[in-house]
């Protein structure tokens, strides 16, 4: 009897610490991003890869983005490290255009209103080459001006030559 108490708690011990963890999950990043770096509304929050160029080379592991509007309407990009010892930091929007001019031209092609702010949180942000390929596998790596490709629905969004690079149906 006492072997199998002993037994249960220290598995009910382990499970405990298994759960405790140094690293931040994505809803961690959201909040960090709101109380601690000025993002009043959430418009993009996604995982970034350990070979983010975006992030900065002091950042271990993984990170992840939080793309907002802070309380002037202005949009901020927050990277997040994935390690909760490290903090959070802003890095500047690497595209030439707002996410929100970028929506717009997308939303401009003859298919219509494509992405409607109600479903921003389902755009990922990749940073990953091997990933960025599976969704477009014509990507020319070399011509891109930095290596993050915004995601929705069949639609990728890149930047080459100063210009953005919208592909899928309703572009060519």
């Amino acid at each position: 009897m006492f072997k199998w108490l002993f037994l249960m708690l220290s598995l009910l011990f382990l499970i405990n610490l298994s759960a405790c963890t140094n690293e931040n999950k994505i809803t961690d990043a959201i909040k960090i991003a709101k109380e601690q770096m000025g993002i009043n509304e959430v418009l993009v929050a996604s995982v970034g890869s350990s070979d983010s160029e975006i992030k900065r080379e002091d950042t271990r592991r993984f990170c992840y983005y939080v793309l907002g509007l802070n309380s002037d309407n202005e949009e901020i990009f927050v990277v997040v490290p994935a390690l909760k010892s490290q903090a959070a930091y802003l890095v500047n929007w690497p595209f030439n255009k707002t996410f929100t001019k970028i929506v717009a031209d997308l939303n401009a092609s003859s298919e219509g209103d494509i992405l409607i702010k109600d479903d921003y949180h389902q755009v990922a942000l990749i940073d990953s080459i091997a990933i960025m390929r599976q969704y477009d596998s014509s990507l020319e790596v070399e011509k891109l001006d930095f290596k993050l490709m915004i995601v929705y629905r069949g639609y990728t969004i890149t930047q080459a030559n100063k210009a953005i690079v919208i592909k899928g149906k309703g572009f060519s």
